[in-house]
């Protein structure tokens, strides 16, 4: 019996994921810090925590498949 690998579904989300990275600035600590961005997802803006500092931060940002076009960081 002869083994093929399953061809990929088309349908997956993981086929249709593009991720890319951009270096922002907490604007209480001043650290920088690499975010990934899920670039299949156009506009885009949700709350984290700074690494350093913890407090709350403000994103937004503006994406193309495979490129994050802009990203504002504020205090949230």
């Amino acid at each position: 019996m002869t083994r093929r690998p399953l061809a990929p579904d088309p349908n997956s989300v993981h086929l249709h994921r593009m991720e890319a990275s951009a270096i922002v600035e907490c604007p209480f600590c001043g650290q920088s810090m690499e975010m990934v961005f899920d670039t299949s997802i156009p506009s885009q803006r949700f709350i984290t925590d700074c690494e350093v500092c913890c407090r709350p931060l403000e994103v937004t940002a503006e994406c193309e498949p495979g490129e994050v076009m802009s990203v504002t960081v504020s205090s949230g």
